[in-house]
């Protein structure tokens, strides 16, 4: 068996590991199957105060690496793709080869060549697959870079976000962002997600926490934010003095009927806007129903309705500011741009 499918072979047999041990487990397994030096390999190596790759493959610790490796003890469908947009920006701010993940069952391999992969269900398959070509890639490189590492003025300057009505800590983002993955109960989920909300807007000077997970007659409402208004103008100026915010870490998305419900929520808070957070969006079979409802009733009834997901995400991770985000958000709803 070929190095790339035994090791997407033996990584969906590892079930009995917590997530450290997994990540052990793949990268030893890693250097082995494809004959790479132990000593090239070093582990959660610090490219910058907040980027740390699970592992990475170089001529020493200040040496530009051959690749930097992403590693994920889980087989789902999101992660994956999380995994495969770290592992990108991990190669691009550190100028590696190659950028790598490693998950229960697949192989994921991004170079000069091209993106390739390898799951556990192609295997046993005879359609086409990507191991030839992955196996030509990574199995024991002749040599490595030998060019002295380092970041980009890009990565260095992200490490605090101060713009026009937002401020924030990348490290601290960070770190609520990783309690969110790392979540494995439904309630551990909601929660740390809340707290994500909870911090991005505290970082809008105007908007203030005013209750979390409050109980009502008619349900619970995660975040009950108040805008406490300021001298200037701002996008909130024309909305009531309350926003509702739902949060929904959930593995599928977020369809209709849940856009209803928190739409109900609002009428009988009197409320005109609301902000969904939702790691999946509204993607999915449902997802043109859902944002037709969010448009109509804007079109209907004036109610606004954003919804802060993956893509937004990704945007703060870079360093937008998370009003500006609102702001493009709301100015799209207002000119039928979704």
């Amino acid at each position: 068996m070929s190095a790339s499918a035994e090791l997407v072979r033996r990584t969906a047999e590892l079930d009995q590991l917590n997530g450290f041990e997994f990540e052990i487990e793949a990268l030893t397994m890693f250097c082995e199957f494809f004959e790479i030096d132990d000593d090239t390999l070093f582990r959660e190596p610090s490219l910058s105060p907040h980027y740390r790759p699970d592992g990475m493959i170089a001529g020493g610790p200040d040496v530009k690496p051959w690749a930097v490796i992403e590693v994920k003890y889980s087989s789902s469908e999101r992660i994956y793709e999380e995994a495969r947009k770290e592992a990108t920006v991990y190669r691009n701010i550190s100028g590696a080869t190659y950028g790598i993940v490693i998950g229960q069952g697949y192989l994921w391999v991004n170079g000069p060549e091209g993106e390739y992969s390898l799951r556990k269900a192609e295997l046993e398959s005879d359609n086409p697959d990507d191991r030839s070509k992955i196996e030509g890639l990574l199995f024991s490189p002749d040599s490595l870079p030998t060019a002295s590492y380092a970041i980009s003025e890009e990565a260095n300057d992200l490490e605090y976000v101060a713009k026009d009505h937002f401020e924030m800590d990348l490290n601290r983002f960070e770190r609520h962002l990783a309690a969110v993955d790392r979540a494995e109960s439904t309630t551990e989920k909601g929660e740390t997600f809340e707290e994500f909300a909870n911090f991005l807007f505290g970082g809008i000077p105007f908007l203030n926490v005013r209750s979390d997970r409050l109980d009502t007659k008619t349900g619970e409402i995660d975040l009950v934010v108040e805008y406490t208004g300021t001298t200037e103008k701002t996008i909130f100026d024309e909305y009531s003095r309350f926003i509702l915010v739902e949060c929904k870490n959930w593995s599928k998305s977020v369809g209709t009927a849940q856009v209803r419900n928190f739409k109900g929520k609002m009428d009988k808070s009197q409320v005109d806007i609301g902000i969904i957070f939702a790691r999946r969006r509204l993607s999915g079979d449902n997802s043109e129903y859902a944002q037709r409802y969010i448009h109509d009733l804007f079109q209907r009834e004036g109610r606004m309705i954003l919804v802060v997901g993956e893509n937004e995400i990704q945007q703060l991770r870079r360093g937008v500011s998370f009003y500006q985000i609102l702001d493009q958000a709301m100015y799209r709803r207002r000119f039928d741009f979704e």
